[in-house]
C-alpha cells in the first residue's frame, strides 16, 4: 500500500509540474486558434492527460486527435487538457497498449492487433475480407457489437474504451510482380501486424509473414529484407512506402478497427459529466476522422498511381473463397455466431 501510494504521489507530483511548466518540447504543437473564449483555454488548474497514436502528423488519426483535443477543452470550459503524441512517442501500439493497462500511458488510439492484447476475441476484426464495404464496417462497430466490445474490453483489462475509429481497409503491396489474383501472392513475404489471423490468411494465399517494427518497414521495403507490406491508402501516402513499393492490390483484406481507450482508473478520475463529455468528443472526432479519412483516399489513390502499378478491381469473392480455411481455423476460437452476426449486420 506504501508503495502504491508514493508512486499516485509522485505521478501527481509529475502531473502539476506539466500543468504548471506548459507543454513538453516532445509533444506536437497546439492547434490553431479556431476562435474560442478565453475561458475555453485550459486552466492552469486543468487536468491534463496524455494520447498517443503511432502515425505521424500528416495522417487522419493525427488531425482527428486535434479535433478531439479542440472539443475537449472547448467543452470542458478549459478544466481538461489534452497532449497529443503522435510518431509512436508514447511507445508502439503494443507498448501503448500494456501502458494503458499499467497506468503508464493515459489515452491510446491503437490497432485490432493491440486491442487484441486486452481482449483476445478482438482479433476477430482481422478475419480477411470479413466487412463488404464503410457501411457496413459503420453498422458494426458503432452499432450492438461495438457496444459488445466496449465492455468486454473493460471486463477483461479494466481500460476503458472511448469510442471506435478507423484506419480503412487494408492492401497489399510488394516489389515483386503485379497482384492480379491471390495466387500472384505465392512465395511473398509480406510485413504484417502481430496477429495470427493475418499470418494464417497469409498462409492460405501461399505467401509468409514477418512483424517488423512499422518504423522498419520503409528501410526493409527499401533493401529488400521483406517484399511488402500491407496497410491503408493513407498509410501508404503518409508513410512514403509508394517510394519503396511498386505494386499494390486494393483487396481490402482486413478493416482496421481502432480501439480510442483509456486507462481504467484514470476515466473514473473524471466526473460523470466529464466522463460523457470524454466519450461523445471521442465519437464525434471519430466520425471526423472518417471523413478526413474516406474524402483524401481518392485523391491519395491517385497521387500513388504515378509510381505505383495498382489493381483497382480484384475479384473480392474469389479472394475469400481462397482464405475460407482462415474460417474454419478461427470458429471455434471467436464463435461462429458472432461471427455471422457481423457479417450479416445489415448496413
Amino acid at each position: 500500500m506504501k508503495k502504491i501510494l508514493s508512486v499516485f504521489l509522485s505521478l501527481s507530483l509529475c502531473a502539476m509540474m506539466a500543468a504548471c511548466g506548459g507543454q513538453s518540447s516532445s509533444a506536437p504543437a497546439a492547434p490553431a486558434s479556431s476562435g474560442g473564449s478565453e475561458a475555453a483555454a485550459p486552466a492552469a488548474s486543468a487536468k491534463t492527460f496524455k494520447l498517443g497514436h503511432s502515425l505521424t502528423e500528416s495522417s487522419a488519426f493525427h488531425k482527428a486527435c486535434v479535433k478531439f483535443k479542440e472539443i475537449v477543452e472547448e467543452k470542458s470550459g478549459g478544466s481538461i487538457a489534452v497532449e497529443i503524441y503522435a510518431n509512436a512517442a508514447l511507445g508502439s501500439e503494443g507498448d501503448m497498449a500494456e501502458g494503458l493497462v499499467m497506468g503508464t500511458v493515459d489515452a491510446a488510439l491503437i490497432g485490432p492487433s493491440s486491442v487484441s492484447k486486452l481482449e483476445p476475441t478482438f482479433e476477430i476484426f482481422n478475419l480477411p475480407y470479413l466487412f463488404r464495404d464503410n457501411a457496413h464496417a459503420d453498422a458494426v462497430t458503432m452499432g450492438e457489437v461495438g457496444e459488445h466490445f466496449k465492455q468486454s474490453i473493460y471486463d477483461a483489462s479494466g481500460v476503458r474504451p472511448l469510442s471506435f475509429w478507423e484506419s480503412g481497409f487494408r492492401h497489399y503491396s510488394n516489389n515483386k510482380r503485379e497482384i492480379n489474383s491471390p495466387a500472384d501472392m505465392s512465395g511473398l513475404l509480406i510485413r504484417i501486424p502481430s496477429s495470427s489471423v493475418q499470418a494464417a490468411t497469409l498462409q492460405a494465399l501461399g505467401a509468409s509473414s514477418t512483424n517488423i517494427a512499422t518504423g522498419e518497414i520503409y528501410i526493409a521495403c527499401s533493401n529488400g529484407t521483406i517484399d511488402g507490406q500491407e496497410s491503408p491508402i493513407d498509410t501508404v501516402v503518409t508513410s512514403n512506402f509508394n517510394e519503396v513499393q511498386k505494386y499494390m492490390v486494393l483487396d481490402g483484406h482486413v478493416y482496421g478497427v481502432m480501439g480510442f481507450l483509456m486507462n481504467g482508473k484514470l476515466f473514473d478520475s473524471f466526473t460523470p459529466e466529464q466522463q460523457q463529455l470524454l466519450m461523445d468528443a471521442a465519437d464525434e472526432a471519430g466520425v471526423y476522422e472518417r471523413e478526413v479519412r474516406r474524402t483524401s483516399e481518392a485523391e491519395q489513390l491517385e497521387k500513388l498511381k504515378e509510381t505505383m502499378t495498382i489493381n483497382e478491381t480484384p475479384n473480392k469473392e474469389e479472394w475469400k473463397a481462397a482464405v475460407q480455411s482462415v474460417y474454419d481455423q478461427y470458429y471455434d476460437v471467436f464463435g461462429r455466431e458472432l461471427i455471422e452476426q457481423i457479417e450479416n449486420t445489415a448496413a
